[in-house]
């Protein structure tokens, strides 16, 4: 993982306001790559998304689009917490 830290010394800061101790420079920390780690069941939920969604919208086809999207996200998010805890419970 490579990370790179740059400073930058505040001096317009110091210009304007008073500050205790104007040496004290702003640093920030930026990290090139973020590290995920999925859990176990996270392949199996991404290979059965596709037939969630199907599914989701046949069912909620009444609905205006807006209400529809709503609803297939809510379901998905359901559909997501069932495998979590189904892997859980494993």
């Amino acid at each position: 993982m490579c990370e790179a830290v740059f400073v930058f010394h505040n001096t317009a800061a110091s210009q304007w306001a008073a500050i205790p101790f104007p040496e004290v420079a702003l640093m920030v920390r930026i990290a090139s790559e973020s590290v995920s780690v999925k859990p176990e069941w996270h392949q199996a939920f991404l290979r059965m998304l596709p037939a969630i969604e199907t599914h989701a919208r046949i069912a909620f086809r009444h609905l205006d689009p807006e209400a529809q999207e709503e609803a297939v996200q809510e379901a998905v998010c359901n559909a997501c917490r069932a495998v979590a805890r189904l892997a859980e419970l494993q």
